[in-house]
Formats: structure tokens, sequence, C-alpha cells
């Protein structure tokens, strides 16, 4: 998006309307023009620059050649260049083709025509114009850095005219704002506002963040009273303001937040972020403050504490303290015991006479990384009430685990699995417990009738960076896919877990004069969208009683299917998608997955997929939908993270809902159905509005807006209870379309 100034270009959203073509012109004739000139934009983003070439007339010249220039020291690398329009070639325009020469050089022409990048994606609501004259170049990085992008058009006369330069500035943060607070009068409050590094959630230290009082009673910040305060972030990511009030009455004051990088090398500063917070001042004779931790570890066992006071001189009636638990934070223990009430916790106290303090002490548990603002609050009879919120930062241990073993071992064998643990987090990680899970058909020395299949090593500590090998030895004593799973345990339980198997076969099998047997199924979406993504699955199992050897898996689709990812180890070649396999055991399957673009409508189109094997053996099957056209209001969609998916283990649905129309839509309501195969995670439900789970429904609170051409993305964290397949379904309604909108997913659990 490009401020009101035209000064910056930061790619941090959606562009909020269908770019328009205009006539191209330019300010300075006979110069390059560069747009924009500052850049802040996020790391791994895509950043889109525009140069064009000004003539004597004041208009953009089209077909003028434009060389694009990284300058070394910097961070960032070209994706792509403009290529040269179809009209170029009707006209016989026949410079040197605009390419990438490496990935700090690039090569382009001004465009012959208006043009309307579109991302890659089905919807217009990211879409960049390029006007005609105009020569474009999209660059990336993954690290944080600045990039020095010159453009230089050999066209144009006069040294300090024909280049230009501009700069990117690449930020890897993300900012948790705090939630506005009641408080009494005359009492203080502190606001945190944490920054983390969006890529590893780790704190960012040094930072400066900007609290001003825009509006409200007289208040200011500690120490001296002062309506605008710049905070460092500590060594947590916390910067954390004071606030107070310098004439103690009722009101609510609006703060404004700016989160502000600084330069240590040029000294310049960027504001990267921007937020708002409020602070309501209550009658002075209730308080409720909440004290924590600022740091924890997931899986930690963090102490809370809930001080309710009364400061007047008359005592308050009916106490009832209401703490509503954060996402992703369970209750362990209370003193005193709560009461539940619609998922929140319930202290009823009583009386509270002038003066007294009660206190209530908590244990929670903390199951996920990020910032978590933990909050309280308190009403009474009379009407009086009071909030506060303590800020968490919570850090994810990174372990990292992999395992390697042969792909083949013959009966009577011995298969060695090796298993590599590195610690990539800051901190060390203590009191690890490896333990493997292996198949009936893997034997190990010390198996005992009670302990077969279970292997419980202690591992001891990890520093930070350290890998340590553990290797395990196995007699193979049955045929077919056998495997070994290893899981690391902490003291915050599961840390990570890897899976290796081997295939085992009986020595001289393919001598038997046995065939195997193959049985070819293929699945999909029943309907899709024009220009949305279907998805396809293939399983093959060997139903036979021999290894099926040196298996070719052919997928061949319609016309109005393009395929656009494939499960590891495809090849495309223009009109079928191939997977060879060297070896499948008796009873094991192997799956396949592809995701196809629909390009066209059709009742009825079909992705065909045939496998062959040594024997002669020839199997196929094949899935079909109807690709209809995109709804013109609410469009839901609903994908899965990872299917299949083994029962014990969880997966993540991704939902999104997509205005197509050219009017708002209000109160937009949202619910999800999963499979009966799986369970919805309490605490991994995120989006817009707040989720609720009844059964296998989750539904959100009814979302006020939805602008034309905006989308609203949620996420649903599930966990696999039994094998089979089921369909997860989303239904979208609003008040201008009260009828539901559905979209479908099927979802595969294996054992």
């Amino acid at each position: 998006m490009v401020d009101p100034s035209g000064e910056r270009f930061f790619i941090a959203g959606p562009v909020l309307r269908q770019p328009v073509p205009h006539p191209p012109h330019c300010h300075d004739p006979q110069r390059i023009e560069l747009t924009p000139n500052k850049v802040i934009a996020p790391v791994g983003c895509e950043v889109v620059m525009l140069a064009g070439v000004c003539g004597s007339d004041g208009y953009l010249l089209a077909r003028q050649p434009v060389e694009w220039m990284l300058a070394p020291g910097g961070v960032g690398e070209f994706i792509t260049v403009g290529r040269r329009s179809s009209l170029d070639w009707l006209v016989g325009f026949n410079s040197e083709e605009p390419h990438k020469v490496d990935n700090t050089y690039a090569t382009g022409t001004t465009s012959s025509s208006y043009l309307c990048l579109n991302r890659g994606t089905p919807t217009p609501s990211d879409d960049l114009p390029v006007d005609k004259g105009q020569a474009w170049v999209a660059i990336t990085s993954p690290v944080e850095g600045v990039s020095y992008l010159t453009a230089y058009a050999p066209s144009v006369k006069g040294w300090d005219s024909n280049t230009q330069t501009a700069t990117i500035h690449w930020i890897d943060a993300t900012f948790a704002y705090p939630p506005a607070a009641t408080n009494p009068g005359g009492s203080r409050h502190s606001f945190t506002t944490t920054v983390t590094r969006h890529s590893t959630h780790a704190p960012v230290a040094g930072w400066r963040v900007r609290y001003e009082i825009t509006g409200g009673p007289r208040a200011g910040f500690a120490p001296d009273g002062a309506p605008l305060i710049e905070v460092p972030t500590n060594d947590l990511g916390q910067a954390i303001a004071e606030i107070y009030q310098l004439d103690m009455q009722p009101g609510t004051n609006t703060v404004s937040i700016e989160v502000i990088r600084p330069d240590l090398v040029t000294g310049e500063r960027f504001t990267v972020g921007r937020g708002a917070t409020q602070k309501t001042w209550t009658a002075p004779d209730i308080s409720l403050r909440v004290s924590g931790p600022g740091q924890g570890i997931v899986g930690d066992t963090l102490n809370y504490r809930i001080e309710v006071r009364n400061p007047g001189d008359f005592t308050a009636k009916g106490i009832v303290v209401t703490d509503l638990l954060p996402d992703g934070v369970s209750l362990i223990s209370s003193a005193p015991q709560p009461g539940s009430t619609g998922g929140k916790l319930q202290w009823s106290l009583g009386d509270l006479q002038g003066g007294d303090t009660r206190t209530i002490d908590l244990q929670l548990r903390v199951d996920r990384p990020g910032t978590i603002n933990h909050c309280a609050n308190v009403t009474s009879a009379e009407r009086l009430s009071a909030e506060h919120c303590v800020a968490t930062t919570v850090l994810a241990p990174s372990l990292r685990i992999s395992m390697s073993a042969p792909p083949q071992a013959n009966v009577g064998e011995d298969v060695t699995f090796q298993t590599q643990i590195t610690n990539g987090g800051s901190s060390a990680l203590t009191g690890l417990v490896i333990v493997d899970r292996y198949d009936a058909g893997l034997q190990h020395a010390s198996d005992t009738p009670k302990t077969k299949g279970t292997i419980e090593r202690d591992l001891g500590s990890l520093a930070p960076g350290q890998t340590q090998t553990v290797a395990v030895t196995f007699r193979v004593v049955d045929a077919g896919q056998q495997c070994n799973s290893v899981e690391i345990h902490g003291s915050a339980g599961i840390l990570g877990s890897t899976k290796a198997c081997v295939t085992a076969v009986e020595p001289g099998a393919a001598a038997t004069g046995e065939q195997p047997q193959l049985t070819v199924t293929k699945i999909g979406d029943k309907q899709a969208v024009l220009g949305s993504q279907a998805k396809f699955r293939i399983v093959v199992t060997n139903t036979g009683k021999v290894a099926a050897t040196n298996l070719n898996v052919v997928d061949h689709f319609d016309p109005e299917l393009e395929p656009k990812r494939a499960s590891k180890g495809s090849e495309y070649d223009g009109a079928n998608m191939t997977w060879k396999v060297p070896q499948l055991a008796p009873g094991k399957s192997i799956q396949f997955n592809v995701v196809c673009e629909c390009q066209q409508l059709a009742d009825n189109t079909c992705n065909r997929v045939t496998v062959t094997c040594d024997g002669d053996v020839r199997e196929s099957a094949q899935a079909c939908l109807a690709i209809v056209a995109a709804s013109a209001g609410l469009q839901p969609s609903i994908a899965e993270q990872g299917n299949p998916v083994a029962v014990g283990k969880q997966t993540t649905y991704r939902v999104s809902v997509v205005n197509n129309g050219t009017t708002p839509q209000s109160q937009v309501a949202v619910s999800v159905t999963v499979p009966d195969q799986t369970t919805p995670v309490a605490g991994s439900f995120q989006g817009p509005s707040a989720g609720q789970s009844s059964g296998n429904t989750i539904t959100f609170a009814p979302i006020p807006t939805l602008a034309a051409g905006q989308a609203l993305n949620f996420s649903i964290g599930i966990r696999a209870v039994k094998a089979g397949s089921g369909s997860a379904r989303v239904d979208v309604t609003s008040m201008q379309q009260p009828a539901p909108v559905s979209a479908e997913s099927t979802t595969t659990v294996i054992p």
C-alpha cells in the first residue's frame, strides 16, 4: 500500500481497490523516475518497484531499456523482472529480452501497454497496476537489513538524470499492543507493548515504543506526568509505560502507540507499527491488580496473583472477580477455588470493607508461544468495576529431530536407526528423555514381555546449538514396512518427534512365482470455484503376498485442470505427473497428493491415475468434479494443513471467507464442523472474533462488517482420534445472505 505522501510502499496487506488505468505521465521530463523511493517491508514478502522513463513531452516512454542493480553489502535479491508484452512482438521490437542476469542485476524494458499484475491469486484485492512506459522488478529478502536498488536508463542523457536509487528496509518483527484497562481514579496502570521476532518468537530489545495521550481527562506518564513518552524495549522485548491521573476524575484516556525501529549505524528511525489502547478511570472505591511473571516457556506452570482492594471508606458489597483465561492457557490450581460460567473463572468474595484486600492465587499452564495478556476484572453490587492485565512473553523450546535408517532389509538381518537431536534455541534444555516406540516386526536385545515395543533412555541436557546422536539396533523378524518412532520428552511434555521405516522382505521372496496385487483409489473435491485450487489424493495399496517392485504412478489431467503442487518426488512433463517407487511391501500403502488450479468452467472434469509394476500389473482410478463460477456474495473455503494425519496427532484447518460482491456484508457468522474421526483442540481457535466449540462444531462470534473484496481468515486445531475418512465443512451467513453458504474438505486419518 502507498501512503498519501507517496513516500513509502509497505507490502503488509491487500490493495483495497482494483487499479484503474490512467494516462502515463511524469513530473520531470527527460529523466528516470523510480517509485517508491523508500520502502519498509516485512522479511519474506515480495516488494514490487516501478521505474518509468520520461520523455521531453512529459509523458512516459514505452520500450525503453532499464537496468536494475542491487548494491553490494546489502541484503535482498531479485525474484523476477517484468516481461515484454505481446504487443512488442507484434511490432517487431527486437532488443534483448528482459531477464534476471543474477540475483543482484537484471535488465528490463518499459511496458508498451497498461498491465495489471495479479500476483498469481484469483482475487483482485492484491493486484498492482503498471502504467504504459513503466518497467517493474520484484525483490525479496529472508533476513533483516537494507536493500539499495538503482534503476538506470541508458537512453536518458545526463549522468544526473539517468539513474535513481531507492532503499528497502526489511523488518522481522511482530507487535503485541496492550489491551484496554479499567482502574480506579487516582491509581496507576502500566501499559506493556511487546516486540518479538516474527520468525522465531524471540524478544527484540532496544527498539523504541512511543506512547501519547490523545484524549480524555488530564493524565500523564511517570515520572513527570508528560502526555508523551518514548520507552525502549527490554531484554524480554517489552516497553512498559506507567500512566496516572493529574486530576482525579472518571473518564477514558485514548493512548496512541507507535513502534519505532532505531538504526544504530545511520541513526535514522522508522515507525514500523501503529496501534492504540484506552485507559478508563472509575470511582476510587474499588481496585484490582494482576501480577505474574514477564517470561515463561511453553509447558511451564506460571504463578499469578489477583489482588482486590477497597481504597474507600465504605463497604463495597457483592464483590465478584472474573478471569477469562487467554487462548492456550489452562488452570492448574486456584486458592480459593473458582466457579466456572461459560468458560470464565469467577470468584464471589462477598462484601469488602474499606481499606481491606482479598487475594486469589492461580497456577496456570501455557501451551503455545507468543505474548499472552492475562486480564481480570472485578464488579460490585453498586456497579463499581475495575480491570487489570499483565503481559507474559512465552518462548518455545526449539528442538530439531531427524532419523535415518536403511530403506530395505531382509528378514533375519540387523538394522540400525540413528536419531540426531539439536537444540536450536537460545537456552539449555534439561531433563531430556528419548522414547523409541517400534513395530512388532522389529526386535530389540532388551525386549521383555512387559517392555517389548518401547525403549526409554535419559539424554540429560543439551546446550544451545548442541547436537547429540543416538543409535538403536533392531533384528528384523517379520516382512513388510517396519517403523520406529521417537519422542523427546522434557519438563514441558513432548518437545518433538520423528519417525523412520524400513521395508523388510523375505530372502528369495521374488523366486516364489507369486505376483503382487495392487489396489488404487483416488479421492478429491467434488466441486470447486473457477480460479481456485482443487485437491486430489491417490492411495496405492499392495494387497498381495509379495512385494511390488518398480512401481510407476502416472496421473493425467483433463484440460480444465492444471497441476500446481504435488507430493515430493513427482515429475511433470506438461501432460502427466509421474512418481516412481522402487518397492511397496505386502499390506502397505503409499499416498500421493496433487493440487490443481481450476482454469475453465466444467460440469464434469476428471483426474485419472494409472499404476503399473513388475509382473505386468496395471490398475487405475479417477476422481471428477464440477467447476463453477464464483458466488457474487460470500464465498468460503477450507483446507487442512496436514493430510493425512495419524491417530493421536494434530493438524490445523485454514478457513477463508471472501466477500466477492460489490457491497459490504454485515453480521458475518462462521461455523466449522470437523469430521467424526477428529476432535477440536481447546484453545487453538484463531480468527478476527472469538470461537467456541460444542461437540465437533466451532462457532465464531459474528463479524460486524466485511467490505467488498476483503477476506476473513480463521484457523482451528484438531486431534485425530480414530482411523477413517470424513468431511470438514464451513458454513457462513450474513444479514444480506441468510441462507448458509458452505464448503467442504475431505480429511483422512490413518492408524
